[in-house]
């Protein structure tokens, strides 16, 4: 009989090298070798403090790259950096970004021009088409249909000449009177 070194439980060992009881305490004792082994010793960083390159506030960090405290601190750390390479790359960065505008620009605008042409031509003699269909569907086969459209186009023609009518003697009414006002006011 053995004890075992995880648990400290008695177990008759099914070899003579078994230490541990069952499998639950043999993936114990494999993570502790693992999490202890010399080679993660080696590997294992020890935390350095550093100085927050935006607030100068001091921070522990395993990592050689860190150079601020927060995600705060780090976003405005590269807002900074962003500015100065603008300013550090203005000619480059204006100089391409005018040449992909233009040449964006050339190509999207004879693009839309023919597309637009094609689109009216097309959209012109479709509706055109589509009038001459519904037309003579609707007034050809329907003459009652023909007349209340010609009663209705009537209508519309006398109400406006009606009221183009009212129009030239309100504004003929509004001449006279400040010609009136314009005579008071002299005397």
């Amino acid at each position: 009989m053995k004890q075992c070194v995880i648990c400290g439980a008695v177990f008759a060992p099914y070899r003579p090298q078994a230490v541990v009881c069952g499998p639950l305490c043999r993936r114990e004792r494999e993570n502790r070798q693992l999490f202890n082994s010399p080679q993660r010793a080696a590997r294992r960083v020890v935390p350095k403090e550093r100085q927050c390159a935006v607030c100068s506030k001091p921070f522990l960090s395993v990592h050689a790259q860190k150079r601020t405290c927060s995600p705060r601190c780090s976003r405005e750390r590269k807002k900074e950096a962003t500015a100065q390479w603008a300013l550090d790359n203005r000619d480059k960065h204006l100089a391409g970004k005018r040449r992909r505008e233009k040449k964006r620009r050339t190509t999207r605008h004879v693009e839309v021009l023919a597309l637009a042409a094609a689109t009216r031509t097309r959209n012109r003699n479709a509706i055109r088409e589509q009038a001459r269909q519904s037309n003579y569907r609707r007034y050809w086969n329907n003459p009652a249909a023909y007349n209340a459209k010609q009663q209705r186009w009537n209508r519309e023609r006398s109400v406006r000449k009606v009221l183009s009518q009212l129009n030239q003697l309100a504004e003929a009414i509004n001449a006279t009177a400040h010609r009136i006002q314009g005579n008071e006011r002299t005397e």
